[in-house]
């Protein structure tokens, strides 16, 4: 099967401690510092989303550091490409939150007692 993205180099080092895979490291994600430093997690949210808000600022909460990207201010190839990508590297669809963890796990919805475990 054609893959549309290059597997060698899996990452580059965005301008926090957020990692964002090389394939999407030219979209702009938002950073958000925090201390609680442990896995790499990147969010693709939607501004009308009550859940994608609950979720931000549950990360915000506990100070760990995150990327994300409202996926609705993006242009359609933007779209396209972040749709790809998720479907290609997780075998799924976006559903919001999507929240990637260390690029190898996904997990999607706002439910509090998941994310706690989720930071530990």
């Amino acid at each position: 099967m054609f893959s549309l993205f290059k597997k060698k180099k899996e990452s580059v080092q965005g301008s926090s401690s957020t990692i964002i895979p090389e394939t999407l490291a030219k979209l702009p994600f938002i950073h958000v510092e925090g201390e609680n430093k442990g896995k790499n997690l990147i969010m693709i949210s939607l501004t009308t989303c009550g859940f994608c808000k609950k979720a931000m600022q549950f990360l915000t909460d506990k100070g760990v550091p995150f990327a994300y990207l409202y996926l609705d201010k993006e242009n359609p190839a933007t779209k396209k490409l972040l749709r790809a990508y998720v479907s290609e590297t997780f075998d799924t669809s976006i559903t919001y939150p999507f929240l990637m963890i260390d690029n190898k796990k996904w997990i999607s919805g706002f439910l509090r007692i998941e994310w706690e475990d989720l930071i530990k």
